[in-house]
């Protein structure tokens, strides 16, 4: 029932089949101008049900909110991460810590190139 409530051109997109109920649900509770743009856009680019509320859920939050700031990185881990990526061939990350404490992260995308990796540091 709550579909009716949406503005006659999201309602024209329904029924044509360029949108489906998902998505018509997704747009409910939004702003009818929000909802009518975002139900364009779904429309044009054929976005899943989930790529709509995701849209809906950016569109909706407070601007400056989704990116916290962070602290510039220190130059040397930079570096050493780039040392360490080139020695590795393998992306490398380096979280530092208060006290002197944090993790070394070597990043792999197959078993294969873990043992490279393994290899190199062996």
């Amino acid at each position: 029932m709550r579909l009716l409530e949406l503005p006659d051109e999201i309602k024209a997109l329904l029924e044509k089949g360029e949108i489906e109920a998902g998505h018509a649900k997704a747009l409910v509770a939004l702003d009818p101008k929000l909802a009518l743009g975002l139900a364009r856009q779904a429309a044009a680019h054929g976005w899943s049900v989930r790529e709509l509320e995701e849209a809906a859920r950016r569109a909706q939050a407070p601007k400056g909110s989704a990116a916290k700031k962070s602290a510039p990185r220190d130059a040397d881990i930079v570096a050493l991460e780039r040392e360490l990526s080139e020695k590795l061939a393998a992306r490398v990350s380096i979280q530092h810590g208060r006290g002197g404490r944090g993790k070394l992260i070597i990043g792999y995308h197959s078993l294969d190139e873990l043992e490279g990796i393994l290899a190199r540091i062996r």
